[in-house]
């Protein structure tokens, strides 16, 4: 537990907020920066008067025990929480908390980060990857996902259902499980012309096997994707 008594809280730029460390760690509220004020729309005088509990969402479905356990045991804690401004506002934050001694007495305080443009751009992204599922999976033309060494990571039911299988029958198969064994030497030279010289894109006519054994013929457009690492 540190030893800090007097804390610069207008000087913080994320919301500062000290509570008295009560028996379940949410006891009343010690000070409030200016920020914590702006915030949530309440004077320092009206947030004085309240606790942690006071601000916290009620359909918010976050497990406090765990934290309020360790800040018991002196440790720091990290996790996300949502706000209710006097308004009725929501504010998803992210909250570091710690014990000290405020005053003489133990207390908590808390740095309350707000993270709403964090969670809006999560929420598009998963909006974006469900997206391009939806589109990936009830493609009219067959896709697939393949790692570099020819291994499907994804394949849409059109692509499955051509060849006589289910998505998930192909997971983990490779390539050359189901190419015609005289078009394999074309399909490997052309990934490594991707992989190793950069060639971003090839389109072949093919042959495939489908499971019962006979010839597919497809005209296949491949694409090489990077990861945000460049691999």
């Amino acid at each position: 537990m540190g030893g800090l008594s007097q804390i610069p809280v207008d000087y913080v730029l994320d919301a500062l907020l000290i509570h008295i460390a009560g028996s379940d760690q949410m006891g009343q509220f010690l000070e409030a920066n200016d920020v914590a004020c702006e915030r949530l729309g309440y004077t320092r005088a009206e947030l004085l008067r309240m606790s942690p509990k006071d601000l916290h969402s009620k359909t918010n479905k976050v497990d406090t025990r765990s934290y309020t356990a360790r800040l018991a045991a002196g440790q720091s804690v990290l996790f996300e929480q949502i706000h209710v401004a006097k308004n009725g506002k929501e504010i998803p934050v992210e909250i570091h908390a710690r014990p000290i001694l405020w005053e003489g007495q133990k207390a908590i305080v808390s740095m309350a980060r707000d993270i709403t443009f964090r969670k809006r751009v999560e929420k598009d992204l998963r909006t974006s990857e469900e997206n391009f599922r939806l589109a990936f999976d009830h493609a009219l033309v067959g896709q697939v996902m393949v790692c570099p060494q020819g291994c499907f990571l994804q394949v849409n039911y059109t692509f499955a259902k051509m060849l006589g299988y289910s998505p998930v029958d192909l997971l983990g198969k490779r390539l050359s499980d189901l190419t015609h064994p005289d078009d394999m030497s074309q399909t490997d030279e052309l990934f490594r012309a991707m992989l190793k010289e950069g060639v971003p894109f090839y389109r072949i006519t093919k042959r495939y096997l489908h499971r019962d054994g006979h010839v597919v013929w497809g005209e296949v457009s491949t694409v090489l994707l990077r990861n945000l690492d460049g691999t």
